[in-house]
């Protein structure tokens, strides 16, 4: 049985802003298991969310708080509905979803769709209105929905192989795309569950997928599984008409954007849908962060000085500040248009996951607490 616990957190001001990355610790407010692990959920407090609607500068950007903290099984992904109303966190034990938006509502799991980091971690999408979770996951393939309004659920089962664990739901719910082992992409109509398309190019196993949000192109990433010299690697970008099925462009990354057992280092959009974002794992031990310019089909990179190993980059939807997940650093804020250093929120763990909500008001960061069996969610008011 998947095992989540949540805390209600002060509203403090943490970090005093510096010019340049911050240099503080981890802050005391970090809830341990130790904390809590004597607490039953029925116990533990439940969280309210400020709203916020002040746009984030270097000015204010010390006035993130901390709301909640979410000691769970090992986290693989987060995903907000449209509303901002939920957070799915996908874990090894299962996903639950929080209802963020009512005090009341205890947290549902969903155990029966337990995943292994090491097939894949497969892929969640909330519907337009909010109501139903959709989620594919290793070995099957399938596609699931789950009703956020009642026990409902309908599977629509498909006839696959070798499904690797990448995968990805359309946001308008019409067609999902589950990557093979021999690197072909298969995608499928959700209404009559049969395969309508085919996507042939990548010559290894595909390690990340995602579709635009108006679900017009999909973004997929070579990718291996364990040594290179056993297991060769695809180090290409591919975009790809999702109604025609064609390739429009390809890029070589000269390095990986995912591997199974990283689900962080995963592509992301952009609210507006014009920007495609990742990190590139190079053989040089380097993580530059690429940029996907969908509609001029330009390809760029960024690098950050005295930053290890980066593990995933997210927008928040106006694209005024960039999120980007360090393995030793914890969470680095640049100005999303110039790149420019604003602070650093710091970890003593490995950064896994990261999404903002729509409306641009909470960051959720799922970092490492015991590898590989525990992992905390924790949700930053943005102000």
């Amino acid at each position: 049985m998947a095992r989540c616990f949540f805390i209600l957190l002060s509203m403090l001001t943490l970090f005093p802003f510096t010019s340049g990355f911050a240099q503080e610790q981890a802050s005391d407010c970090i809830v341990t298991d130790s904390n809590i692990a004597n607490q039953s959920e029925s116990e533990l407090t439940k969280f309210d969310v400020a709203e916020f609607g002040t746009p984030i500068t270097s000015n204010n950007l010390d006035q993130l708080a901390s709301v909640v903290e979410i000691t769970c099984d090992w986290p693989l992904d987060l995903a907000w509905s449209p509303n901002s109303s939920y957070l799915a966190i996908s874990t090894t034990e299962g996903i639950w979803t929080f209802n963020v938006s009512n005090h009341g509502s205890p947290p549902r799991d969903f155990p029966s769709i337990a995943v292994n980091p090491w097939d894949g971690i497969g892929s969640m999408t909330f519907s337009a209105d909010s109501t139903t979770l959709a989620t594919v996951n290793p070995p099957d393939g399938d596609l699931h929905f789950w009703s956020l309004i009642d026990d409902e659920h309908t599977i629509v089962d498909i006839q696959t192989q070798d499904y690797t664990g990448a995968s990805a739901i359309s946001p308008d719910f019409s067609i999902w795309a589950i990557a093979h082992n021999n690197g072909d992409i298969s995608i499928w109509d959700v209404q009559n569950g049969k395969q309508v398309a085919l996507l042939q190019g990548h010559h290894r196993r595909v390690g990340a997928l995602a579709f635009s949000p108006d679900s017009s192109r999909l973004v997929s990433a070579g990718g291996r599984v364990g040594s290179a010299s056993i297991n060769p690697r695809d180090t290409t970008l591919r975009v790809w008409d999702t109604t025609s099925g064609d390739l429009l462009k390809m890029f070589e990354l000269s390095g990986l954007v995912n591997m199974s057992i990283d689900p962080a280092q995963k592509i992301t959009f952009s609210s507006d849908g014009t920007t495609a974002l990742f990190t590139v794992m190079s053989d040089n031990g380097s993580s530059p962060i690429g940029f996907l310019d969908i509609n001029r089909m330009i390809y760029r990179t960024i690098s950050l000085e005295d930053h290890d190993y980066i593990k995933g980059v997210v927008f928040n939807p106006d694209r005024s500040l960039l999120a980007v997940g360090a393995r030793s650093r914890g969470t680095v804020f640049l100005q999303g248009r110039e790149f420019t250093p604003l602070m650093t929120l710091p970890f003593d763990k490995m950064v896994l996951s990261m999404a903002f909500s729509p409306d641009g008001a909470l960051l959720a960061i799922a970092h490492e607490l015991q590898f590989p069996v525990q992992g905390q969610v924790e949700i930053w008011s943005v102000p």
